[in-house]
Order: C-alpha cells, then sequence, then structure tokens
C-alpha cells in the first residue's frame, strides 16, 4: 500500500499491552532487527514512548524518517467532530508524524463518562463500556478527513469493520481508507471480508495474527460472560506438520506468513527480541497450496475471536 509516495511495510511491530516502561527499548529494537512500520494508539498508553523510541531511532541514524511507517488511531472516547483534531494533534506531537490514521472501532464511547473517570472503558453498573449512540460515522469521518486536508495526518483507513460498514463508508469517503485492520488468525480468518477488502484496494492488516497467545478474553468481559475455550495455535495438529515440513521454521512463522500470503499485512507483538526478530524473518518462506488450504480451513473446526466488542459493550458490531 502506498500514499503520497511512501510504501507501508506489509510486517508492523504491534504495541498493544505493552507496558509504558518497556514500550520504548521494544520499539528500538524492533528497528534494529529491520521493523519499519510500528502500530499503536493512545488506547494502549504508550503512544509517547513510542514516540520517544522514534525520535531516538532517528537520532542514532537506524533509520531515516522517509524509511519508517507510523500508524495510530482515533479511539472511540473523541469520535465527535470537536474531539477528532485534538487527539490527531496530541498523537502527532507524541510521534513526530503520522502516516496512517484509523478509525479504531465503529463504536462511539462517552467523553462525559472519559472526562469524569479519566478511563478510556468506563463501565456501567453493568460492566459495560458506556457508548455514545448519537455520532453517525460519516460525521466522524468528515472530521477525519480535514486532518488529511491540513495535513496533521497524511492517510487514513479503519479497524474493526464488517463489510457492510466499510462498503457503507466507500460509498461517501472524499478521502478513501486505505487500510482495514481486523482480527485475523486461521481460527478467524474472515475470508470473505478479506476478499472484499482486497477487491476494494482497502489493505487488509491483521492484528492478534497469532490469536492473541498471551491474552485472556476474559479479562475484558463481564462475570456473567460465557466464553468457548481459546483453542492454542503452537500445538495444533493440522499447523505442527507444515511447520515440520519447514524445518527449523516454527508454527508462529507459518501462521504469519499464511496471512501475507493472502494478501494482508500483518503486526505481530512480542517482548523477547528472539520471537520479534522470528516474526521478522519470514521473506523466504514458501507456504504451498495445499499447505495454504490446510490453514484456510482450520476455522471450520475451532472458530474463535479474541475480541469481540460484545463482551464489553452492548454493541455487537460483529454480528
Amino acid at each position: 500500500m502506498e500514499k503520497n509516495g511512501k510504501l507501508m511495510p506489509d510486517i508492523a511491530f504491534g504495541t498493544y499491552q505493552i507496558p509504558p516502561e518497556k514500550t520504548e527499548e521494544a520499539v528500538l529494537e524492533a528497528i534494529r532487527i529491520g521493523y519499519r512500520h510500528v502500530d499503536c494508539s493512545p488506547a494502549y498508553g504508550n503512544e509517547p514512548e513510542v514516540g520517544k523510541a522514534l525520535r531516538a531511532a532517528l537520532e542514532e541514524g537506524l533509520v531515516k524518517e522517509e524509511e519508517m511507517f507510523v500508524t495510530t488511531k482515533l479511539y472511540n472516547t473523541f469520535h465527535r467532530p470537536e474531539h477528532v483534531r485534538q487527539t490527531a494533534v496530541e498523537s502527532k506531537k507524541n510521534l513526530g508524524y503520522v502516516d496512517l490514521y484509523l478509525l479504531h472501532w465503529p463504536i462511539a464511547t462517552s467523553y462525559e463518562a472519559y472526562q469524569r473517570t479519566g478511563d478510556f472503558h468506563p463501565l456501567d453498573d453493568q460492566g459495560k463500556i458506556i457508548c455514545d449512540y448519537n455520532i453517525p460515522i460519516h460525521v466522524t469521518w468528515k472530521a477525519m478527513e480535514e486532518l488529511v486536508d491540513t495535513g496533521i495526518v497524511r492517510a487514513l483507513g479503519v479497524s474493526n469493520f464488517t463489510v457492510i460498514a466499510l462498503h457503507d463508508l466507500l460509498s461517501y469517503a472524499r478521502h478513501r481508507p486505505l487500510a482495514n485492520q481486523v482480527e485475523l488468525h486461521p481460527f478467524l480468518p474472515q475470508h470473505r471480508l478479506v476478499s472484499y477488502c482486497l477487491r476494494r484496494n482497502v489493505k487488509p492488516i491483521a492484528y492478534s495474527p497469532l490469536s492473541s497467545p498471551g491474552f485472556d478474553p476474559s479479562s475484558i468481559t463481564p462475570p456473567s460472560a460465557r466464553l468457548p475455550p481459546k483453542p492454542s495455535l503452537f500445538d495444533n495438529s493440522a499447523l505442527l506438520p507444515i511447520a515440520a515440513a519447514h524445518a527449523p521454521r516454527t508454527v508462529a512463522q507459518v501462521v504469519l506468513k499464511w496471512n501475507l500470503t493472502r494478501g494482508c499485512a500483518i503486526a505481530p507483538k512480542s517482548l523477547n527480541p528472539n520471537r520479534m526478530r522470528e516474526n521478522f524473518q519470514i521473506g523466504d518462506l514458501e507456504l504451498s497450496e495445499s499447505e495454504m488450504a490446510i490453514i484456510d480451513s482450520l476455522h471450520m473446526s475451532s472458530p474463535f475471536r479474541v475480541f469481540d466488542a460484545a463482551y464489553f459493550c452492548d454493541i455487537p458490531c460483529f454480528d
């Protein structure tokens, strides 16, 4: 994907759930390894530290600005037009520049509750995030388009958009979304969504491309929620033989390459330098058509979505 002559690398370093005190060194290590795309968000609580790492990398000569692609997001709290510009300006201040600015979720949450609590995820008495039901996407998108017009960000995209939400946005967007960042892994391949994005020249970007092995979905759900057991990629009986056939490649590398092969970008996260390197060094791995087909079909026996808005708010946007 290219915008204004700047190419978006297909492998991004994800920063979700990296503690702020570990973020700067993690991003610097990723850049040393070769990552040239970093994905972040104000809601992750570490955007300033990502910016510190970017500035340090530029000062140390590890990378040039034109080589480093920066993605961040407009969080749900700031969908009202009067809040869009101020939060984007703050992100640009934190990061130095913003190449791709994503609408994080197609759901607005209460700015008043955020002001009152200081929490990006203020909860009601049922344990659900307090939503704002009166801000249509087209109003927020128009305000985001003005960010491109004024040079605050270079391009726009979306995240967690379904086919119908994206189809509607494309019908009126003056600045088209260049990417749709969604959960994509073998237990949730979203084949039809990926196919639609590619047909409409919207780059699918996979978050949780390894199904977030260290994340427990019950941590963001009310106690009353009943979640199915979370399957594991790394001991999957279909994936282990594929990795063995490409030894010393790992299951993680096979899964990441699967997403790249079908036309998606990926944003894996790790704090372990060896795994960071492993996640990045997959360019020469080639999967056969039969191997791709096996991975394509894994969701039929083990479907699982790690991040579902229905877990934590009363707008089930994926239904």
